[in-house]
């Protein structure tokens, strides 16, 4: 393994590898979770029409005074076309989402109109005119029409997928998801369905890794265990020529059946392999010209799914378009000096610092059940003040 580089360093290589995914139109049911790749504007005003607030009646505040008897001269519900105030001192019944009639300047709630028995009509309060205004959203005071609502890197949430629905987009454009592989490796693994044997485990590093990205929207279309042996060569070859990005871990470490990086040097460019981080040390990247990532994370599960949460799935991120947005917390015990960036699982506290929860080693999988995800802490020689805030990566 070549020196190991700084985090940052590792940060800045993979993100001159970057390119951005190209585009696809996704009908706008199946648009949720998908990053945008378009403006979506405003076809016109929101909301397009005066309207009714409150169930009540609307009137003209010019033509009324405190404690009037108005009669009512009509009904409009949500859904039905403007009505036109008669010129008469009168009141228009009208229900929320309706539009407000023309000529009326205000509405009043039922709960407003003084109590009283009036066939007809309505007593208005005697204590206070209504307020020219008053429970009536105005056409465009949202936004006018041609005004961009969402901008292209926008992730498509369920309040997205409505406002492209309100402006009569049926479809969308969106970054096409990349055909991901994921392999584990290692001859001392078996099958989940298989009883090892006192010399094996069974393999969970496909497992986590491809939930990680099912999590974040990003289907995985090949997933295997591969053994540390030479026939799984043309395995690997065959994944990086069909796939966008490949994941594999384990074989990352420079033991005498470590044989990933030396197969990887001939399919693509190193980019880095090595950072001085911990856990992860042995983490590799590789690139192909047309832009295919490989990703080669260690064996041990915590230096695994750490190495995705850190590594891989910002880099989908940034492919697809999405600015990345990072979270802080503070730590309830400040960190003792390191040369190496720590990254530390953590139970996150909604009234306080969030608490370390440190795995004994890189395997100790167990240990993160309960912990949200991990904070990031650099390395430094000098101790850290108890208000130091550190970025923080959840599990899911």
């Amino acid at each position: 393994m070549p020196e190991l580089i700084r985090v940052c360093e590792a940060d800045r290589r993979l993100a001159e590898c970057q390119r951005l995914a190209p585009t696809v139109s996704c009908p706008l049911a199946s648009a949720v979770g998908r990053v945008l790749r378009q403006s979506v504007i405003a076809d016109r005003d929101l909301p397009p029409f005066d309207r009714v607030m409150m169930d009540g009646y609307a009137i003209n505040t010019g033509r009324t005074a405190p404690g009037a008897i108005l009669p009512v001269a009509g009904r409009s519900d949500a859904g039905a076309p403007q009505a036109t105030l008669p010129p008469a001192p009168v009141a228009w019944e009208v229900m929320t989402g309706a539009p407000l009639p023309e000529h009326a300047d205000a509405v009043v709630p039922y709960e407003a109109i003084a109590p009283g028995q009036h066939a007809g009509s309505i007593h208005l309060p005697a204590d206070g005119q209504p307020v020219s205004g008053a429970f009536i959203h105005r056409r465009g005071s949202d936004y006018a029409a041609g005004a961009t609502l969402l901008s292209s890197g926008t992730l498509l949430g369920p309040a997205e997928i409505g406002i492209a629905a309100s402006c009569g987009l049926s479809e969308l454009l969106v970054s096409e998801h990349p055909r991901l592989a994921v392999f584990a490796t290692g001859d001392e693994l078996v099958d989940v369905y298989v009883q090892p044997a006192s010399h094996q485990i069974r393999q969970s590093n496909a497992y986590a890794l491809e939930a990680a990205l099912t999590l974040s929207g990003y289907p995985v279309s090949e997933s295997a265990r591969l053994a540390d042996e030479t026939a799984s060569e043309d395995r690997i070859r065959e994944a990086v020529d069909k796939h966008d990005v490949v994941i594999i871990a384990g074989a990352a470490s420079r033991g005498r059946r470590d044989w990933a990086a030396p197969l990887l040097d001939s399919l693509a460019t190193r980019v880095f392999h090595g950072i001085r981080q911990h856990p992860g040390k042995p983490l590799g990247l590789w690139c192909r010209p047309e832009g295919k990532l490989i990703f080669l994370l260690p064996g041990n599960p915590v230096a695994a799914l750490t190495g995705m949460i850190r590594f891989v799935l910002p880099a989908l991120s940034e492919r697809e378009g999405r600015p990345l947005r990072h979270a802080y917390c503070s730590l309830r015990e400040p960190p003792a000096p390191t040369d190496f960036t720590r990254y530390l699982p953590v139970r996150l506290s909604v009234l306080g610092p969030a608490t370390a929860v440190a795995p004994r080693n890189s395997g100790d999988y167990a240990r993160l059940a309960g912990t949200d995800g991990f904070i990031e802490i650099p390395s430094h020689q000098s101790p850290l003040p108890s208000t130091s805030h550190f970025r923080f990566y959840a599990w899911k």
